[in-house]
Order: structure tokens, then C-alpha cells, then sequence
């Protein structure tokens, strides 16, 4: 009986301590949980990278407290957006105000980011959080419209969807290849996309010099997996 206990009390600080190290996420199931598969978890990687490597931490409670839920299937605010792009750029927010976005906001602006003006408390679309990555990872405009999308034409913004489809960032959806520029993004989509915009800059040679330079900082400075696993192990095992 008395082992029974002490298992399932080590199983339980194994729980929290998973968490506390950023290894996990209550509702994201990944490697380390029985229930997770690849193929319905479709999300888990992505949003897990991002942890790994600070871009985003999940909810709080009201005294600011983390939670360790992530949210996937919750709708992306726009201020929400603003955070992870920002931050997945390695950017801090700049200044305060009445609600948690303002620095994110200011940011926003010094870095041209249209988004950072609008209703930040309401959902982003699609188009939105493809336009914001093209202002933010200072990707170049083309030319010309190529008509990669049926249902983006001339008079929609084009131009970041574009973009991100010859970047490899955003594909059309299912079998219709639709961009849907205007339906909603719930958060397990934002965090793929986004984590393919950061990849895409720290492989491609053509990206933006400065933009090369603040990831390659941000990878060198962050914990690694390995590390992240270590203090997870150190909190659980005894000191001999």
C-alpha cells in the first residue's frame, strides 16, 4: 500500500514537474502522454516548439498565474496573434497600459504591423495573421498576382497570402486549395503557421538579414529540448 502511494505521489509531481518545465500542456497530448497519436495531434509538435523555445507560455488565471492549457481548438484573438508573431520574431513588447497587449501593440507599430490598430480583443482571420507575418518577417511583395488561391483574386489582400504559399508557410486548404482569408484561426493553427514562418526564416538564405540575426540569437540563448528534459529530471530526482 505504502508503495502504491508513493508511486502514484511520484507520478504526480512527474505531472506537474512536466509542466513547470514547459514539456507539456494539459490539453495538448504529446510525446510524453499514453493518448497522444501523431496523426489526430496533428498540432501537438508545433505548439510544443513554441513552448520549447518561449514563444508562448498558454493561459493564465487572474492573478497571472500559469495554468499549463494551451487552448488549440480556442479562436486566436488578435492581440493573441500579435503576441506569438511578435515574440516568435524574437520582439519584445514595449510599455504597458490598461490591458496585457499595449506593449505587444507598440511593437506592433514600430514595426509597421497593420493589425497592431485594429480591435485587438476580437478574433484574427486567416488573411490577417498572413498579412501580419509578411509585415513582421519583412518578406519581400512580388510582382504580380499568380492566382495561387481560387478564392483570393485581386480585390482581397493578395499580396501576404501570396507570399506565404511560395514560402511554403500556407497551403490551400483540403481539396478545394482554398485560402479562406476570412474564416477565423483557432490557436493550434496559429501555432503551425507561425512556427513554419520562423523555420522558414532561419533556413532560407534570402531572408531578411536582421530578421537571420534575431532567430539565430533567440536559438542560441534559449534552453533546448535536452535541457528543458534535464531540469525536468532534476526536479523529480532526489540530490545524492
Amino acid at each position: 500500500q505504502f508503495l502504491v502511494q508513493e508511486g502514484n505521489e511520484l507520478y504526480a509531481r512527474a505531472e506537474e514537474a512536466k509542466y513547470e518545465a514547459h514539456l507539456g500542456f494539459r490539453d495538448v497530448p504529446y510525446i510524453f502522454d499514453e493518448n497522444y497519436d501523431a496523426n489526430i495531434n496533428w498540432y501537438s509538435e508545433s505548439v510544443m516548439n513554441g513552448a520549447f523555445d518561449g514563444r508562448w507560455e498558454g493561459y493564465k488565471d487572474a492573478d497571472g498565474n500559469l495554468v499549463y492549457n494551451f487552448g488549440p481548438s480556442d479562436q486566436t484573438l488578435r492581440a493573441e496573434a500579435l503576441k506569438m508573431v511578435l515574440a516568435a520574431f524574437c520582439y519584445e513588447p514595449s510599455g504597458s497600459g490598461d490591458q496585457w497587449w499595449v506593449g505587444w501593440a507598440n511593437t506592433g507599430r514600430q514595426l509597421g504591423a497593420s493589425l497592431a490598430d485594429k480591435d485587438l480583443a476580437q478574433p484574427v482571420t486567416r488573411g490577417e495573421v498572413m498579412r501580419l507575418i509578411f509585415e513582421v518577417g519583412k518578406f519581400d511583395a512580388p510582382s504580380q498576382f499568380n492566382g495561387y488561391f481560387p478564392d483570393v483574386g485581386t480585390g482581397d489582400d493578395w499580396i501576404a497570402a501570396e507570399v506565404m504559399f511560395e514560402a511554403g508557410i500556407v497551403k490551400g486548404d483540403g481539396g478545394t486549395g482554398n485560402a479562406r482569408l476570412y474564416d477565423m484561426l483557432n490557436r493550434a493553427e496559429s501555432a503551425a503557421v507561425i512556427n513554419r514562418a520562423v523555420e522558414w526564416g532561419e533556413g532560407n538564405t534570402f531572408a531578411d538579414e536582421e530578421l537571420l540575426s534575431r532567430l539565430k540569437s533567440k536559438s542560441g540563448e534559449g534552453e533546448n529540448f535536452f535541457a528543458l528534459l534535464g531540469q525536468m529530471l532534476r526536479t523529480l530526482l532526489p540530490v545524492w
